[in-house]
């Protein structure tokens, strides 16, 4: 997955929203500045190393796609519960 183009987020743009977030506490406002550096600085390294490596671009998405859980759960035994897990 390449770093999508900037969004907007209330009508803003990303980044100004993330820097009105810096001016007073905001733990939603500091998750926007944290994805965006995260987003724009390391996805596309982290990107070309695994498709230099053999690997998938989006690993995560190759795992959903190929249904290996689906296929996987069909093998395991149900799982007994009786109450609530509390001794």
């Amino acid at each position: 997955m390449i770093a999508p183009p900037l969004q907007k987020r209330n009508g803003a743009p990303l980044l100004q929203a993330g820097a009105h977030a810096g001016r007073k506490p905001d733990a939603q406002g500091g998750e926007i500045r944290r994805a965006y550096a995260r987003g724009t600085d390391v996805e596309p390294i982290l990107e070309k190393a695994r498709l230099d490596g053999g690997g998938a671009i989006d690993p995560i998405g190759a795992y959903r796609a190929s249904g290996y859980r689906a296929k996987v759960s069909q093998k395991l035994p149900p799982v007994a519960r009786s109450g609530s897990g509390n001794v």
